[in-house]
């Protein structure tokens, strides 16, 4: 997912990165979602520390991406 992700933002094919480009990519890109996800977490309540606060993250941050992508496409 997170490779289609990339390709999609660079608008570019990955197959013709070096694994090098990739990794580096594919790392920051990880680094991205795992911060928003605490974030997310964060804005709506939960602790850094505690065990479900990067899954609720990861679910809060996924639901706003999906309803602010809907209401740019003016489906809400």
């Amino acid at each position: 997912v997170v490779a289609g992700e990339i390709e999609l933002n660079h608008e570019c094919n990955v197959m013709h990165w070096s694994p090098e480009d990739f990794e580096s990519k594919l790392q920051e890109a990880m680094k991205q979602t795992f911060n928003r996800a605490l974030k997310a977490a964060n804005d709506f309540g939960y602790q850094k520390e505690s065990p479900e606060a990067l899954l609720h993250g990861a679910v809060i941050s996924a639901f706003l991406a999906i309803a602010q992508a809907m209401t740019d496409q003016g489906c809400v």
